[in-house]
């Protein structure tokens, strides 16, 4: 027994050996650092050693001020009127203030270009509740954020959990992580006056009312940036927002929007992803209350409790798709779309949508289609799309015929037909299933609808591309084609007179020849005699 546990204290001994000490930072290592203004880099070096407990920090030979000792600050430091650049493998904690307040066109570079090491300098908040963020860019400043950076565990009663920007923001690489914003911008609150660039990098677990990762009433620009599992939607937008590369995923709303919520403002979704995004309400991936045009992104799996899965289209939206995907979305209406403002596609693929009523797309505003490929979208009512607005179709579209455009037709002005703009040459187009929907509120009642006589094509071409589409049939297996737009009833087989007038030749030929036969064998045989 004695020799087992020797032989087992010796295994441990030898892997301590091994596997170098974790440095593990505690409130008590910290080195007290009383705060104040700098305007050079000797400055900030010389603020930050000058504790009797110790000099936390160096100066590198190419300039940079390295922090290798935690900190502790007792006040905030003011970056004013210079360039200044700080890295490190240690943390800076600090109380109810900001870490870093630049003014006076200061320049703050934090972290190191192509840093090779995982050791960072991080900006630990401690999960405790501030009433400002970790830094402040005001007008004329500017922050670059580099590899080796980290601000976490910040949390703030105002808007940004770690940066609340009003100058220049370039976020090149690090992560934000765990940070909290009372009101908006869970890592960054972009002001109406800031100016961001999200280039790399990473920011995760960030919550706030709206813009778990990102509130913008400026400009910003994701261009490489990942954004993950961010609670009150990933950004939230009235200003100007651009999407050309970053990877937005795992990121919620209660409300909607759970990717983007850009509620006034313009959005460009030029490239990237944005995929397995939700929201309570509506527009999983994105909520358009503005300007949309769509070139690029894919967005993919996103959900909503109501509508638009993939994408929520509000009355004041205006939303252009000429690329990009989106594919695999659910909702109750409107599984990868649901338009009530203005819709124009000319281009991507819609595709894989499933939802109760318009697995693509639920339009009840303006739609126009004039190329765009649309497949494999499933619903019980449109499985391509349930239209209950105008919608338009002109150009050369694709939609798989096996899936079919639900055409609302209450009568009068409540009729909803498909507006044909253009010569249609796809042969054939889509399936059309008219039918009818009580409206109550929110709660819309489909029926299909089926007979003579009902107009489901109007405008200029719709008698030339009435033979590009099928009717889907009745209920009852009745089957239908179009003549100049109207729904016309094909009648079977046994419906043809012409088949009873060929029976009734056949029967007479049956009767009368053999009679006439018999008469002409008798006749032969009397002529004999």
């Amino acid at each position: 027994m004695k020799k087992g546990f020797f032989a087992l204290c010796l295994c441990v001994a030898l892997v301590a050996a091994i596997i170098p000490p974790v440095q593990v930072f505690s409130t008590d290592d910290a080195i007290t650092v009383s705060g104040g203004t700098v305007t050079s880099q000797e400055e900030l070096l010389a603020l930050l050693n000058a504790s009797d407990d110790g000099d936390p920090a160096s100066l590198t030979e190419d300039g940079t001020v390295f922090l290798s000792e935690p900190v502790r600050l007792e006040s905030t430091i003011r970056l004013t009127s210079g360039d200044f650049r700080l890295d490190g493998d240690s943390i800076i904690k600090a109380g109810n203030f900001w870490v870093f307040n630049l003014t006076g066109g200061a320049k703050l570079q934090l972290g190191t270009v192509n840093r090779q090491v995982d050791d960072s300098i991080t900006l630990d908040g401690e999960g405790a509740t501030f009433s400002c963020p970790a830094i402040l860019i005001n007008e004329g400043c500017t922050l670059e954020i580099y590899s080796g950076v980290k601000i976490t565990n910040r949390i703030s009663t105002e808007a940004g959990g770690a940066i609340n920007n009003r100058g220049e923001l370039m976020m090149y690489d690090g992560v934000i992580e765990n940070c909290r914003a009372d009101k908006s911008g869970g890592a960054i609150c972009n002001t109406d006056k800031g100016v961001a660039t999200l280039s790399g990098g990473l920011i995760k677990g960030c919550s706030a009312s709206e813009g778990g990762a990102v509130s913008n009433r400026g400009k910003l620009t994701l261009s490489g940036t990942q954004i993950e599992s961010c609670f009150g939607g990933a950004i939230s937008n009235i200003g100007d927002v651009s999407l050309t590369a970053s990877v937005i995923k795992d990121c919620h709303s209660t409300q909607s929007g759970g990717g983007i919520n850009s509620s006034s403002g313009n959005l460009e979704l030029a490239g990237g992803e944005i995929s397995e995004c939700s929201a309570d309400i509506s527009g999983g991936a994105v909520y358009a209350n503005g300007p949309v045009v769509h070139t690029g992104t894919y967005i993919s799996s996103c959900t909503a409790g109501h509508s638009g899965g993939g994408i929520e289209i509000s009355v004041n939206g205006n939303y252009v798709m000429s690329g990009g995907t989106i594919t695999g979305c659910e909702a109750d209406i409107g599984g990868n779309i649901r338009n009530s403002g203005r819709l124009e596609i000319s281009g991507g693929q819609i595709s894989f949508g499933k939802a109760r009523m318009g697995g693509g797309i639920f339009n009840e505003g303006y739609l126009h289609i004039s190329s765009s490929g649309q497949s494999t979208n499933k619903a019980d009512f449109g499985a391509t799309v349930f239209n209950y607005g105008e919608f338009h179709l002109s150009g050369f579209p694709y939609i798989d015929k096996k899936y079919d455009i639900f055409l609302v037709l209450n009568g009068g002005d409540d009729d909803h037909p498909l507006i044909i703009d253009s010569e249609m040459k796809a042969d054939p187009i889509a399936c059309l299933t008219p039918g009818t929907a009580v409206k109550d509120r929110s709660v819309i009642e489909p029926k299909r609808l089926s007979g003579d006589g009902i107009t489901v094509l109007t405008g200029e071409f719709a008698s030339q591309a009435s033979s590009h589409f099928v009717i889907s049939p009745s209920d009852d297996g009745r089957q239908f084609r179009l003549e100049n737009g109207v729904t016309v009833r094909v009648k079977t087989v046994w419906e043809n007179p012409l088949l009873y007038i060929a029976v009734a030749l056949v029967y007479i030929a049956l009767i009368a020849v053999p009679v006439i036969l018999v008469r002409m064998h008798d006749r032969k045989k009397s002529g004999k005699q």
